[in-house]
């Protein structure tokens, strides 16, 4: 978490909205450099529950806002290209993002769900 406060601090002069903008190219690379390390980022990503990412997305609510919805984004690029290296991902979080209404294209865990319930 320390990382990604850091990346806001550095950042205090932009206004809020260049922080809001997916396409902020510097954003997006710090923040996937900083989820890179994070051996926690893997875990959460692989076996996380609902719980853990809301408490995550809490945590960034409180400490670092400006930067919450480009680290929610690039943590669910990185789940993505997780899922493409064979590595599974998490149901739940997948669910979460899907409550939230955040739309992507379906993961492969959930086009099996959707094969199962289609027999």
């Amino acid at each position: 978490m320390l990382n990604l406060l850091g990346i806001e601090r550095e950042h205090r002069w932009w206004s809020p909205e260049i922080f809001l903008r997916l396409e902020n190219e510097t954003l997006k690379r710090k923040v996937k450099a900083v989820l890179q390390e994070s051996k926690y980022r893997t875990t959460l990503a692989t076996y996380g529950t609902t719980k853990e990412i809301q408490a995550f997305t809490d945590s960034l609510h409180e400490k670092a806002p400006l930067i919450l919805v480009s680290t929610l984004a690039c943590f669910l690029d990185a789940m993505f290209q997780q899922e493409t290296l064979g590595i599974p991902v998490s149901r739940q979080i997948v669910a979460w993002y899907r409550a939230q209404g955040w739309q992507f294209p379906k993961f492969k865990c959930e086009l099996i769900n959707d094969d199962v319930h289609d027999v």
